[in-house]
């Protein structure tokens, strides 16, 4: 086997310092501006600013319905609400009314039982005297 050596190596080889020639294999900076380059590009730019901007339009909008529904909501479950609490206060006053009414009934009734209760017994006292 061969070994190598750098007082081995022809003239020609690049090293890092020896920048006289160049390397095609590593990176490096041109300063020179291709309009083609910027014309390809520009387009694309223009489009996704364009593209954002319409998403970002559209996203204030929604949230814009969003809060408005939001609001229509709560101003719905506070009407059902006091829907509510009105339906239940005519309940209770209907249930009142007729909780009057039954113990009206039930007095009449009372009073109609008991006259013919008196009235059967008035009956039947005299049908006894006459016998």
């Amino acid at each position: 086997m061969a070994t190598h050596n750098s007082s081995q190596c022809s003239s020609s080889t690049t090293t890092p310092h020896n920048t006289s020639h160049h390397n095609h294999n590593s990176w490096h900076i041109d300063k020179t501006f291709n309009i083609g380059n910027l014309l390809t590009v520009l387009p694309v730019v223009i489009a996704l600013f364009t593209w954002g901007t319409g998403v970002e339009t559209r996203i204030t909008k929604n949230t814009t319905n969003i809060s408005n529904i939001e609001d229509i909501i709560r101003e719905d479950k506070l009407l059902r609400r006091n829907e509510m609490s009105q339906m239940n206060s005519k309940f209770d006053q209907m249930s009142s009314k007729m909780d009057s009414r039954y113990e009206l009934t039930n007095s009449k009734l009372d009073r109609i039982l008991e006259l013919r209760v008196k009235l059967y017994n008035e009956k039947s006292y005299s049908n006894v005297q006459k016998n």
